[in-house]
């Protein structure tokens, strides 16, 4: 099961300035429960 860390720091990559070049993507943060790539 996903920690509300590790998600916490996927919202806070995303609203920071290093995300500049994720464009237009639908990013999982779902700690790994899902095997398969959409």
């Amino acid at each position: 099961m996903i920690k509300p860390e590790e998600l916490a720091s996927m919202v806070a990559y995303l609203a920071s300035p290093l995300s500049a070049a994720t464009n237009g993507a639908a990013l999982r943060v779902e700690g790994g429960l899902i095997t398969t790539v959409s």
